[in-house]
């Protein structure tokens, strides 16, 4: 070993070598305290990070109230008829209700039915299409009502509502005695009663009042309204819709958007008077 290869243990004087820390007679320090890696360091800062990252998270989540889950639908347990029409109904029988919006088809009035309910159920009768509970659906069949539609809620409490539910019997205007024989001998009638924005149907001019005669060129049927879903309609295909829109005949086209749907909703309703 040269001389420069070693040197002196500072507290026993030993000969100790280039590049050994301790010494290996006392075990004293010889070199410089050995320094740590780069690489090592670096770690320590990652895991100081992720660390501090945990703890801001834990004081977050500490101070962040709990959200507050919406309160449930209830009301419409026991409507009450606070006004019916004393004329005389026209016989019709319809198989199920549907919504309208006020003034958007041809209707007659029937009955006013009184509901009540917390927050959440005056908000899903105000925004919600097609919200109705059980027993108000059958107290507005029971009026021979084919149609309904709910009039603004009335905040009665701190988290009490009453909504008016008017009962009406939707039908499809005057219809010539040429185009009820053509398209609907048996007097009923498939109408548009709503339609979503942005979708197909309103793109295609689809409107609310407008009677459904053919779809793709299948003839439609009242009664028969499931016929509507078996016709095939692939994405992004053309359809043409032929309806009977003011006592005419108007065919429109419609494009499905990817696998979405049309975007409308219909009812059935009776032919009751037949254009001059």
């Amino acid at each position: 070993m040269v001389e420069s290869d070693r040197r002196q243990c500072p507290s026993c004087r030993s000969v100790v070598a280039i590049g050994v820390a301790l010494c290996p007679e006392c075990g004293s320090l010889v070199g410089p305290k050995p320094s740590t890696s780069r690489r090592s360091y670096r770690s320590f800062v990652v895991v100081g990070a992720l660390l501090l990252a945990m703890l801001l998270a834990l004081a977050v989540r500490r101070l962040t109230p709990p959200s507050v889950a919406a309160a449930p639908c209830t009301g419409g347990e026991n409507p009450k008829v606070e006004w019916r029409t004393t004329d005389p109904k026209p016989a019709f029988v319809a198989g199920h209700l549907f919504q309208i919006e006020p003034l958007s088809v041809p209707t007659i009035r029937l009955a006013e039915i009184h509901t009540t309910g917390n927050s959440t159920y005056g908000d899903k009768c105000d925004h919600e299409w097609g919200h109705i509970h059980d027993p108000v659906y059958v107290a507005v069949m029971n009026q021979g009502a084919n149609a309904y539609f709910n009039n603004p809620m009335r905040q009665s409490g701190s988290d009490s509502v009453e909504v008016v539910v008017t009962a009406v019997l939707a039908h499809a205007g005057p219809i010539a005695q040429t185009i009820k024989d053509r398209y609907f001998p048996e007097a009923r009638a498939l109408m548009v009663v709503h339609i979503v924005p942005g979708s197909a149907a309103e793109e295609g001019a689809l409107r609310p009042a407008d009677l459904l005669a053919k779809v793709k060129g299948v003839a439609l049927r009242a009664g028969r309204a499931y016929e509507i879903d078996a016709i095939p309609v692939t994405e992004n295909e053309p359809i043409d819709v032929l309806v009977i829109r003011n006592g005419q005949e108007v065919t429109l086209s419609m494009v499905r958007h990817g696998r979405s749907k049309l975007g409308y909703s219909f009812g059935e309703v009776p032919i009751l008077e037949a254009a001059p």
